[in-house]
């Protein structure tokens, strides 16, 4: 992240009575205006706003059936991101590699993954959310993972590297837990020694709701 070099500070005494001398703005009510100024610019270009802080995300299920599909049941996911911050927000991740999923239980055990065989391919993409704007990130996918197991009375869900098969009667019972991970603040296509291991997104545990 970008920082304040000495070079660009200056004393506020200085400026205040410089506005003295010309008849400016009142020094005291410009000199708290340039104090609250200099904390928000001080948590931007120093680093201590963190990324997590600027969106407020949620899981979203929707329940898609397709007969004649290799899935006839799916359970689609989506992580709605709703921009908070006071200006518009780019990351990078691989929304295969860097997405981590957990199933739970009624209990708040994980589910295991059935028997399966996966071949996925993934790349790392860059993502933007302009000011006061919301997104339905659809991170569920139902391509790359064959999973074995009874696909007529269970629903599949495929989050990255996971996949499960949830029975249909008792899906309401069961709960996701997601983490997002990549590189926040940048706009710029990584190449393949590009570190994608910050937090972008933590969800806590949610139960699944149909919408």
């Amino acid at each position: 992240m970008p920082y304040l070099s000495s070079e660009h500070q200056f004393s506020t005494t200085n400026l205040s009575s410089l506005l003295q001398s010309s008849g400016g703005v009142p020094v005291r009510a410009f000199t708290i205006i340039f104090l609250l100024v200099s904390v928000l610019c001080s948590q931007v270009f120093c680093g201590t706003l963190s990324f997590p802080d600027t969106v407020k995300a949620t899981l979203i299920f929707e329940e898609e059936s397709t007969p004649k599909a290799h899935y006839p049941h799916i359970l689609n996911a989506y992580l709605r991101l709703k921009n908070i911050h006071d200006g518009s927000l780019n990351w990078v991740c691989n929304p295969v590699t860097g997405i981590e999923a957990e199933l739970l239980d009624s209990k708040g055990h994980p589910v295991p993954h059935p028997p399966s065989f996966a071949s996925i391919q993934s790349n790392a993409h860059v993502y933007f959310l302009p000011f006061g704007s919301r997104l339905d990130w659809a991170i569920s996918n139902h391509g790359g993972i064959s999973m074995v197991g009874d696909l007529e009375t269970n629903v599949a869900l495929i989050i990255g590297r996971y996949g499960w098969l949830i029975p249909r009667d008792s899906l309401t019972s069961y709960s996701l837990k997601l983490r997002v991970k990549g590189l926040p603040w940048s706009r710029v296509q990584p190449d393949s020694k590009t570190l994608l291991n910050e937090i972008l997104f933590d969800i806590p545990q949610t139960r699944i709701t149909v919408q």
